[in-house]
């Protein structure tokens, strides 16, 4: 509630438009009714404030009793002008923000929009991360051997693989993804028995991680070499094999999967490699 600083009593709405409510003082920034300053009813109409700041300044009759020197005053007086305009365009600023949020949030609720901006630059992150990584499946696992020589083995393997595909010596850490089955229990099918871990190979850089995707066919063996993909990347993944699946029933076994620039599309060779998206 704002109060005339003279009178002390509340300022309320004129009834008529053309009416000032108040007057403020452009250095103590104070509220007074129109008729509690020595102003006539001209000069209160020209001091009314106005929705873009008045170029003439008026002060209270306590800042005209105040000895600061007129500079000064003309100085404070620009500087609550800025405060205004700052005011105005930080109320405009704050509708402007909560009418994205309005909005935002409806069309996620209407399915409009698919992730919040969170989410995208969580998915940059991972991505980014696991760009390094290789995943190599079907690599025979011995679960009778114990943890060192499993191991062991595993690397012996990883080693045989990458030198098989680059002449490059790499430095690499690996761990088998997933647990462990337990060799007290027997199997419930031969197929369970037979199922091994994946294995996750962390190299130094993503640039040698997309060379050996680049060359994998050059190992003759019997594991898959693929990259470590997001579960956003897996499902995009799982969707182009569905698709090329349906096109393969209807027919249609020229279809296969590319890489442009690390996403995967479909393309059909029968069309000189057109890219079906």
């Amino acid at each position: 509630m704002d109060v005339c600083m003279k009178c002390k009593s509340e300022i309320k709405p004129r009834n008529k438009p053309q009416d000032a409510d108040y007057i403020d003082c452009d250095l103590c920034k104070g509220k007074l009714h129109p008729e509690c300053t020595t102003l006539s009813a001209s000069e209160q109409r020209v001091f009314a404030r106005k929705k873009t700041p008045r170029e003439l300044e008026y002060y209270c009759i306590k800042c005209k009793s105040v000895d600061i020197p007129r500079d000064l005053k003309s100085v404070i007086f620009k500087l609550n002008q800025k405060i205004d305009e700052l005011q105005v365009s930080n109320e405009a600023l704050v509708k402007e923000v909560a009418d994205l949020k309005k909005r935002n949030s409806s069309e996620s609720i209407s399915g409009g929009a698919n992730y919040e901006y969170e989410d995208i630059y969580a998915e940059f992150i991972d991505r980014q991360r696991r760009s390094k990584n290789i995943i190599i499946y079907s690599l025979h696992e011995d679960q009778k051997q114990n943890k060192q020589q499993s191991h062991e083995n595993d690397e012996k393997e990883i080693k045989s693989i990458l030198s098989n595909i680059t002449d490059t010596h790499i430095e690499f850490s690996f761990h088998r993804l997933g647990i462990l089955n337990n060799m007290n229990k027997e199997p419930k099918t031969s197929k369970a028995n037979d199922k091994v871990r994946p294995i996750k190979v962390l190299l130094p850089n993503s640039d040698l991680a997309l060379d050996i995707l680049r060359n994998k066919k050059k190992y003759k063996g019997n594991v898959k070499i693929s990259p470590d993909m997001t579960l956003r990347q897996r499902s995009h993944m799982r969707n182009l094999i569905s698709k090329i699946n349906e096109e393969s029933e209807k027919g249609n076994k020229d279809l296969h999967i590319k890489y442009i620039n690390g996403v995967p599309k479909i393309f059909d060779s029968s069309a000189n490699e057109k890219s079906l998206g």
